[in-house]
C-alpha cells in the first residue's frame, strides 16, 4: 500500500512537470501568436471566444497525449509486470471506470496546463499587440521561472529519493547480520526424517565439501515462533514474551554466531535438554547484570515448572528482516522441534555438492521430495519489494529528468532566440563565446540554486520518514543531496548549452540582422 502511495504521488509528479512545460512553452511562444491575437480581437472575437480556442487547442493536445500513452502503458505493461510480480491488465480495473477516469484525467491535465496560456494570451490588447509587431511575453517571465524552479524542486526531490534508496539497499546488502550467511543450505521439512535426523547428519559430513549440519526449529528470515518466559523468583506478571528457537548442538557452529558467555549445548550434557542460551537483546529486556547466575521458567514445562538454566549468551544477530530491529531471542535444544537443516558448503564444487545432499536425501526418504535453498537468496527475497522500489524511483527519475529536459530545451531555445541581437552585440564589442554562454545559462543556474534550498529540505523529510522503516539504516549523508543538485545542474548544463552554443556561435552580423 505505501509503495502505491509513493508511486502514485511521483506518478502525479511527472503529469505536473508535463504541464509546466506546456504552460511554460505556451506563455514563452506568446510573442509569436500575439499578432493572430490581435487580428482576431480587431476582427470582433470576444475574450471568452479566444479562451475556449486556446483551451481547445491544450484539450486536443491532452487527448492525443493520453491515446499515446494508453497505447505505451499496454506496450510496456508486461515489462511493468515482470518488474513488479503483478499481473496487471488495462481491462482489470473495468473499461467503464478506465475510460471515465481517463476522461477525468484528461479533462483536468488540458485545463490545468491550458488555462493560464489561455487567459494570458486572450488578454493582449490589439492596439498593442498590432503596434509594436510582437508581444515579448514579460509578464509571463516570472510565472515561467516560477514554474521551471518547481520542476527542477521535483527532479532534484526525485534524485535524493532514488540516490537514498539505492544506498540503503547496498547497504542491506552489505550489511553484517551478526552470522554467516554465505554458503548456507536449507532443507526444508526436516521433520520427515523423525528420529533419522543424526544418521542424515552424519552421512552428510561424510562428504569433505560439507563443513558443518545443524538442525533447528527455524532459520534466520523465516517464520520464528515466542514463547512466555518467567525469571525465577519473579511475580507472574513480569512474563516476558519472547521470540524462540529450538537448535541443536552444531547451530552456532553452523552459522558462526559469537559466542560471549558460557557455553552453547554440548552433547556430554545431559541436562541441556533444559537449558537455555540469551541473546544480548534477551539480558536486556531481563535486565540480567551476570545472565548464567539465572534461571527462567517458561510455559513448555510441566505443572510443576522447572527452572531452566541460562548457560550461554551469543551475539545478537539479525533473526528476522532488517525492517524490524534486532528482538529478545532464547534459543533452547532442539530436541524433536527440528522443521530444518542448515548445510554448510565450502563454496567449491556448488553443484556436486548439492547433488549429495540430494542423493543423501533420497536414500532416507525415496518418496519425498527434497526442498534446498540458499539461504543467502531466501533473506534477499525479503527486501524484493525494497529493490523494485529502487529501481521504479530510478526509472521516474530519468523521466522526470528526461521531461524537465524537453521543456528546458524549449525555454532555452526561446530565451537564445529573444537575445539574439544581445549576443550579437556582446560578441561586436569582443565577447568570447565563454561569456556569452555563462551570460544566457545564468538564469537558470539561479533557479536551479533557489529550487536545491527547496528541494533539499523537502527530500530530507521524505526519506527520513522511509528510513525510519529500518532500525538498521544509512545517514542521511550532505553528500547525497549535494549530489542531487549536481546531477540535475550537469543535465541542466548540458540540455541549455546544446541550445543556446549555436546562438554563441552566430556571426554577430548575422546576428544583428536578427528580426
Amino acid at each position: 500500500k505505501t509503495s502505491v502511495i509513493i508511486f502514485s504521488i511521483i506518478a502525479i509528479f511527472l503529469i505536473i512537470i508535463a504541464s509546466i512545460n506546456f504552460m511554460n512553452l505556451a506563455t514563452a511562444s506568446a510573442a509569436k501568436r500575439s499578432t493572430e491575437v490581435g487580428i482576431r480581437k480587431t476582427a470582433g472575437a470576444g475574450k471568452q471566444l479566444l479562451v475556449w480556442q486556446f483551451l481547445s487547442e491544450s484539450f486536443l493536445i491532452t487527448l492525443v497525449s493520453m491515446a499515446v500513452a494508453v497505447v505505451l502503458v499496454e506496450l510496456f505493461l508486461p515489462a511493468f509486470n515482470n518488474l513488479t510480480g503483478k499481473g496487471l491488465e488495462m481491462v482489470s480495473v473495468g473499461l467503464p471506470g478506465l475510460i471515465a477516469g481517463l476522461v477525468v484525467i484528461t479533462l483536468f491535465v488540458g485545463f490545468a496546463s491550458g488555462s493560464y496560456p489561455a487567459f494570458f494570451l486572450s488578454s493582449f490588447k490589439p492596439v498593442d499587440v498590432l503596434k509594436s509587431g510582437a508581444m515579448r511575453g514579460i509578464r509571463g517571465s516570472y510565472l515561467r521561472s516560477i514554474l521551471v524552479t518547481f520542476q527542477f524542486i521535483i527532479t532534484i526531490v526525485l534524485f535524493i529519493c532514488t540516490l537514498v534508496v539505492n544506498r540503503q539497499m547496498n547497504f542491506i546488502r552489505s550489511k553484517d547480520l551478526g552470522f554467516d550467511k554465505e554458503n548456507l543450505v536449507v532443507i526444508d521439512r526436516a521433520y520427515v526424517l523423525g528420529d533419522r535426523i543424526e544418521a542424515f547428519r552424519q552421512e552428510l559430513l561424510k562428504n569433505p565439501a560439507i563443513k558443518q549440519v545443524s538442525a533447528s526449529s527455524a532459520v534466520p528470515g523465516g517464520l520464528i515462533g515466542d514463547n512466555a518466559y518467567l525469571p525465577e523468583g519473579a511475580e507472574t506478571d513480569q512474563t516476558y514474551a519472547i521470540n524462540n528457537i529450538w537448535a541443536d548442538w552444531h547451530f552456532a557452529e553452523t552459522y558462526n554466531l559469537d559466542l560471549l558467555e558460557g557455553r552453547w549445548f554440548l552433547e556430554e550434557y545431559p541436562t541441556d535438554s533444559s537449558a537455555l542460551i540469551l541473546n544480548q537483546a534477551a539480558v536486556k529486556a531481563f535486565g540480567f547484570e551476570e545472565p548464567l547466575n539465572h534461571r527462567l521458567i517458561t510455559s513448555f514445562s510441566e505443572d510443576d515448572p522447572e527452572p531452566m538454566n541460562i548457560v550461554g549468551v551469543v551475539g545478537d544477530f539479525h533473526f528476522q528482516s532488517l525492517h524490524q530491529e534486532i528482538k529478545p531471542l532464547i534459543i533452547q535444544f532442539a530436541g524433536f522441534r527440528t522443521y530444518q537443516i542448515t548445510v554448510r558448503i565450502s563454496g567449491e564444487q556448488t553443484a556436486k555438492t548439492l547433488s549429495h545432499i540430494e542423493d543423501t536425501w533420497n536414500s532416507f526418504m525415496e518418496n519425498q521430495p527434497v526442498h534446498m535453498t540458499f539461504l543467502e537468496e531466501d533473506l534477499e527475497e525479503l527486501y524484493q519489494n525494497d529493490e523494485k522500489t529502487a529501481v521504479v524511483f530510478s526509472i521516474f527519475s530519468i523521466l522526470a529528468i528526461f521531461i524537465a529536459s524537453l521543456g528546458l530545451l524549449g525555454l532555452a531555445s526561446f530565451s537564445a532566440s529573444q537575445r539574439t541581437k544581445e549576443v550579437g552585440i556582446r560578441k561586436a564589442m569582443g565577447a568570447s563565446v565563454s561569456s556569452v554562454l555563462v551570460s544566457l545559462s545564468r538564469e537558470f543556474i539561479w533557479l536551479i540554486l533557489i529550487a536545491t534550498l527547496a528541494a533539499w529540505p523537502m527530500g530530507y523529510f521524505f526519506m527520513k520518514d522511509w528510513l525510519q522503516d529500518y532500525p538498521a539504516r544509512i545517514s542521511l549523508d550532505p553528500v547525497i543531496f549535494i549530489l542531487s543538485t549536481l546531477l540535475a545542474a550537469v543535465i541542466a548544463a548540458v540540455t541549455i548549452i546544446l541550445r543556446v552554443y549555436q546562438t554563441a556561435t552566430t556571426n554577430p552580423v548575422r546576428s544583428l540582422r536578427y528580426e
